[in-house]
């Protein structure tokens, strides 16, 4: 898990600083789509005959997780656009996109795991959600580490 870790810090350092275009953000998706197979498949330790319903299945899913990652980056760079000046009216409509995207994410998740149960088992989808899970998170926690919180530009100018 700390090489994971290791290659999710490296690959989101060079995406929070760097993505600002939609090609920017396809390439480091594509990036980190090649090291993210790779630490899958080695975590994972398919049989044989597993490959190919994992894989045809993981492509689906990887397909919607990126354009859901996409809708984030948008929410979050309109919030970094905003939070110095967020209004109630902002405040609201950036909560609701950032619930309305966990939720879409969190469904995915929910049909990946019954389609994978199906096709290779339920343990096995099991331990691929919950590496997916950690991706997540891992790659949350950093963005929320290092974006702004709410107010928090103000408390700094008063001291």
């Amino acid at each position: 898990m700390k090489r994971i870790t290791f290659t999710l810090c490296i690959l989101i350092s060079g995406f929070s600083s760097n993505a600002q275009t939609s090609d920017d953000i396809n390439l480091i998706q594509s990036l980190w789509g090649m090291e993210k197979r790779a630490i899958v498949e080695e975590y994972m330790n398919f049989s044989a005959e597993e490959q190919s319903p994992f894989w045809a299945e993981y492509d689906v899913y990887e397909t919607s997780r990126k354009e859901f990652a996409k809708e984030r980056i948008a929410i979050i760079s309109e919030y970094v656009e905003n939070f110095e000046s967020l209004s109630d009216e902002k405040a609201t409509e950036l909560m609701n996109k950032v619930i309305a995207n966990n939720i879409a994410l969190q469904k995915l998740a929910k049909k990946t795991f019954k389609k994978l149960s199906k096709s290779i088992s339920p343990v096995k989808a099991a331990q691929f959600i919950q590496l997916e899970n950690y991706f997540i998170t891992t790659i949350q926690m950093y963005l929320q580490e290092n974006l702004p919180f709410i107010g928090e530009l103000e408390d700094l100018i008063e001291k």
